[in-house]
């Protein structure tokens, strides 16, 4: 007999400490365990229980739900040709690195607290790759990666039909939220001066001003192509958008003719090519970090560029919409992350509010006497 009243086709065990089903279909009553101690991921059983009993109501064959690895394999194969396979290697690469012990459970059973179990195994630093028994460093961000690829995986799973529901319950971790390095648009020429000391390509010369006047990402700028710009409308037009909508970059004056002067007057074909097609990924990391700390900007990378891109736009009186339509977001919110705001400016805000409230406080001036030295006697 259960310990508890059934209540919504479930109930508490205490002989076998989890929860219990019972409902009835076609008039035939179906109970059984459902294998789980907590009551989420027994709900989600029943639910899948229930769907499973309505398809073979309706004739259907259930679907057999697939393994984590089976669903990999399924979303790879679907997503190839949308997706890039740089995106596709990542998540590939990266859940089964570090979901290996679950690879083989089938999705509606990658419970809560396996999820647990994996995410305290990250942090602990145990490696689970193939070859690997030394410990490595993990940080709650490379964790909330790997959270956000699984998710993936199971929502692509559901919106097909593959699984009922989620299986698990799991939260992000939260990270307290670093200084930035920022280069701010004022010390733009000082910046651009030591990269031309301190890196002999013009190839990566010309990236980075890719992305510091037109806020481009670095892979945009190095697949950046002469059919992109519009001299007649002064704009160019990046073949390949994140959001897939056409995007339109207005021009800084004379930047095209600098780029023909320095490249030749291109009419088609990528502006900076490589020995195969666009450089590889990171191509402007190291020169970029080279000439940031010349100037004193420690830890500055390629994507930092877009930021003093937004923000000099932002201090120009751009509109938002103009810098998200520029930027290629979706989402004023997410451009707004760009866009960094000044402690100067907060401090002469703070001034006009306390002029505003009538309420002033008067600076404590040192005294002559504490300004002088003592005479010795």
């Amino acid at each position: 007999m259960p310990a508890t009243s059934v209540k919504n086709g479930l109930y508490w065990s205490d002989h076998s400490q989890t929860y219990h089903f019972e409902f009835r279909q076609n008039g035939k009553k179906r109970n059984g365990d459902t294998g789980q101690c907590r009551i989420g991921p027994a709900r989600e059983f029943l639910a899948t229980l229930k769907a499973e009993a309505a398809h073979e109501k309706a004739g259907i064959l259930p679907v057999k739900v697939p393994t984590l690895e089976q669903a990999l394999k399924k979303w790879a194969e679907a997503e190839r040709g949308s997706l890039t396979d740089k995106h596709i290697k990542d998540r590939l690469v990266r859940v089964r690195m570090h979901c290996k012990s679950v690879l083989g459970l089938p999705l509606n059973l990658l419970t809560t607290e396996k999820m647990d179990a994996l995410r305290a195994a990250y942090l602990a630093g145990e490696w689970q790759g193939e070859g690997w028994a030394k410990a490595r460093h993990r940080t709650p961000g490379g964790w909330n990666v790997v959270r956000r690829h699984v998710f993936a995986i199971i929502n692509w799973c559901i919106d097909r039909g593959l699984l009922v529901a989620r299986p698990f319950k799991s939260k992000p971790i939260k990270i307290q939220e670093k200084l930035r390095p920022t280069l701010w648009p004022e010390d733009a020429a000082r910046f651009l001066a030591s990269v031309n000391a301190t890196t002999k390509s013009q190839d990566i010369q010309t990236a980075i001003r890719l992305m510091l006047h037109l806020g481009l990402r670095e892979n945009e700028a190095l697949g950046a192509v002469w059919e992109g710009f519009d001299a007649r409308q002064g704009v160019y037009r990046p073949p390949k958008a994140k959001n897939r909508e056409v995007r339109e970059i207005a021009l800084p004056p004379g930047f095209l003719d600098h780029l023909r002067s320095v490249h030749g007057d291109g009419r088609q074909g990528l502006i900076i090519p490589g020995a195969y097609g666009p450089h590889p990924p990171a191509y402007t990391k190291r020169a970029i970090a080279r000439a940031g700390e010349a100037i004193g900007i420690v830890g500055l990378h390629p994507h930092a560029l877009r930021a003093t891109f937004a923000t000099a736009h932002w201090e120009a009186g751009t509109s938002l919409a103009q810098i998200t339509a520029m930027l290629g977001h979706k989402e004023p919110s997410t451009s707004m992350k760009y866009i960094r705001q000044r402690p100067l400016d907060a401090s002469k805000a703070q001034a006009k509010v306390a002029e505003a409230m009538g309420v002033a406080y008067a600076v404590p001036q040192q005294s002559p006497r504490d300004s002088t030295k003592r005479k010795k006697r």
